[in-house]
């Protein structure tokens, strides 16, 4: 089942990897409402999150008290958001064109619910509607890969192009923008073998294999799962959400 709109989103299916659509961490959330209030001292910091797709990101920040405007590019996932998410103000738009005043958002959040980038972007006009010390945010949920068991799993792909560029999937510092420094944050997911390997089964690069090269695979997969379970079946998987974040100068 996915998570409830009014709960924070509306569920979307996880791209290449065994990661369901879980909510953000709670400390995650946290530090951006910080990093959102940066030098205001006000309570509704202005937030926009820039192609909104489930809901999920938007609605945690709505509920931490900030002010937002969630942007989708797809008019029917805009509709959405709107009918689950009546607190906040959405728009169909690219992120080429913003429908916002110039110097107007605390922080220009770009949340990824799955494995895609935004397909139209342009960092300026990230930086005409933030203010002068303003938050350019990314974040994302991720597999904790200190994990040695998480090492097995990833290098069951280690010939995947599509796994091989995961740790560049943050996109390019633009111009007119600090360092960016980044945090994570534990963010654990109860969940269980089947579930995992359904996940793993439709990513791009597993549902495009020959089937005997899928079946070798997905066995493989399936023995290190198993090895993992407690003793009530449930597979812990040791997620943490990610931030890399940047000021407007």
């Amino acid at each position: 089942m996915g998570v409830s709109a009014t709960a924070g989103g509306f569920s979307s299916a996880a791209g290449n990897s065994i990661r369901q659509t879980p909510f953000f961490a709670r400390a995650a959330v946290g530090r951006l409402a910080e990093l959102a209030r940066f030098g205001e001292g006000q309570k509704a910091a202005r937030v926009l999150n820039v192609e909104a797709g489930s809901g999920i990101l938007t609605g945690q920040l709505a509920r931490a008290g900030l002010r937002c405007w969630a942007l989708d590019s797809r008019f029917a996932m805009a509709q959405e958001l709107r009918r689950c998410l009546p607190q906040v103000a959405v728009c169909s738009a690219t992120a080429l064109a913003i429908p916002l005043r110039s110097s107007s958002i605390d922080m220009f959040c770009v949340g990824f619910a799955d494995d895609s980038l935004p397909t139209q972007f342009d960092p300026a006009e990230a930086h005409r509607v933030l203010r002068t010390g303003g938050a350019w945010v990314q974040v994302w949920n991720e597999l904790d890969e200190s994990v040695p068991w998480v090492q097995e799993w990833l290098a069951l792909l280690a010939d995947s192009p599509t796994v091989a560029e995961r740790s560049s999937r943050v996109l390019n510092q633009p111009e007119g923008f600090s360092d960016p420094a980044e945090e994570s944050f534990a963010n654990p997911l109860r969940s269980s073998v089947e579930d995992a390997i359904e996940k793993f089964r439709g990513g791009a690069e597993v549902s495009v294999m020959p089937v005997a090269t899928q079946t070798a695979l997905l066995r493989k997969a399936n023995e290190l799962l198993v090895s993992q379970v407690d003793a009530q079946a449930v597979l812990q998987l040791p997620l943490q959400t990610s931030l890399s974040y940047s000021r407007a100068i």
